[in-house]
Parts: structure tokens; C-alpha cells; sequence
């Protein structure tokens, strides 16, 4: 299973994937535009993990244009945001523990 994430904050999105590297292969994007873009080439099994806040296109923007295969490996992260039914439930707030990501990876992992 490859880890996608989406996130325009360099640190964080270098971070998170730091600290998932040694378990998943992990392939980060700043700019969602660009990270769809992949995802439709995509082959193989992923989790996506995207911020909501960004300034090209939101999460919810992304969470949209994505397959429904796709959108059901799909986990929303924010910061401090109130987000009103969140795509399938998986809202993840910033900070988050590497035990709480992982369990929302997993969980989207094991999706049907």
C-alpha cells in the first residue's frame, strides 16, 4: 500500500512523511492540482491523506474529484476547523499523535 499525502505546509507534509516512511512507501504533494493528477494515473492500492485548508483546492475540492474507489481510502486532516459531515467520517485535527494517524490510515486502508 502506497501513503499519499496532500499538504501545502512543507514542514508538515515532510514530517508525516518522515514519520511513516519506514512503514509505507510515501509520495507527497503540495499542490492538490498536481496530486490528482497522479491519482488518476495511479495503480495500486493507496491511502490518501489531504489537508483541508488549502489555497488551490480544499480537501473537500479534492475528496470530490476522486473516484469513489478512491474517495473510500480517503482521511481529511485539519487544522482547528469545524467541518460539517466530513467525507466518510474520517476527520483527523492537527496535531495528531502518530498513533491517531495510523489508525485512521489503517482504517482507510481496510475500507471496502
Amino acid at each position: 500500500m502506497q501513503l499519499i499525502f496532500i499538504d501545502d505546509d512543507d514542514f508538515v507534509r515532510t514530517s508525516v512523511a518522515s514519520l511513516f516512511s519506514s512503514l509505507y512507501p510515501v509520495t507527497e504533494f503540495g499542490d492538490p492540482t498536481i496530486a490528482l493528477t497522479h491519482l488518476q494515473e495511479l495503480d495500486g492500492e493507496c491511502v490518501i491523506v489531504c489537508d483541508y485548508d488549502m489555497p488551490k483546492l480544499n480537501g473537500r475540492d479534492v475528496y470530490d474529484r476522486l473516484d469513489e474507489s478512491l474517495q473510500k481510502r480517503f482521511v481529511l486532516f485539519t487544522s482547528n476547523r469545524t467541518i460539517e459531515k466530513p467525507p466518510l467520517g474520517r476527520l483527523i485535527h492537527k496535531p495528531a499523535g502518530f498513533k491517531e494517524l495510523k489508525a485512521a490510515i489503517e482504517g482507510a486502508r481496510d475500507a471496502e
